[in-house]
């Protein structure tokens, strides 16, 4: 993680991890735009919001 900043007991888990053999990956932040999932949402929470009807009934009769 260059040029973040780790606070030393972040750092001395890190150095167990890696005395251990583990390798610690950092993953980037959370960013809904790099998830599919959430552009589904957004599109039945459209439709939800058209029809007005309720999430059941709308997940009944678009995805069966």
């Amino acid at each position: 993680m260059r040029g973040s900043v780790v606070s030393p007991g972040v750092q001395h888990k890190i150095c167990l991890f890696n005395k251990a053999g583990i390798m610690v990956e950092y993953l980037p932040t959370y960013s809904p735009d790099l998830n599919p999932i959430e552009h589904k949402w957004a599109q039945a929470k459209s439709k939800k919001g058209e029809s007005g009807c309720d999430t059941e009934i709308l997940f009944s009769v678009h995805m069966v």
